[in-house]
């Protein structure tokens, strides 16, 4: 992420990205780690790039998987969440 390039910022679905990922991921994570995924209701749209994000979300999984030392469960929770401004400012610690 540190090279300069030209960014390719899309309209994308949280739900359809995590899919991917998920599926991708499954075959790869050893029988003792349990991937537990679930989506609450709502939309999820984003403006970003697919490929970042797929990335992103595959080192954290890669991250907590190698953390457990054999076996555990990762779980994933894509919900609706709501901050007032200044929440939100402390939240990120631009505060």
């Amino acid at each position: 992420f540190s090279r300069r390039q030209h960014a390719n910022y899309q309209t994308l679905s949280l739900t359809t990205v995590l899919d991917g990922v998920f599926s991708l991921l499954k075959p790869m994570i050893p029988a003792s780690i349990i991937l537990d995924y679930s989506v609450m209701t709502g939309k999820y749209n984003i403006n970003g790039n697919q490929t970042e994000l797929q990335q992103v979300i595959i080192n954290i999984i890669n991250n907590a998987v190698d953390a457990m030392e054999g076996e555990g469960i990762v779980r994933i929770r894509l919900m609706p969440a709501s901050l007032q401004e200044e929440a939100l400012l402390r939240q990120t610690g631009l505060m």
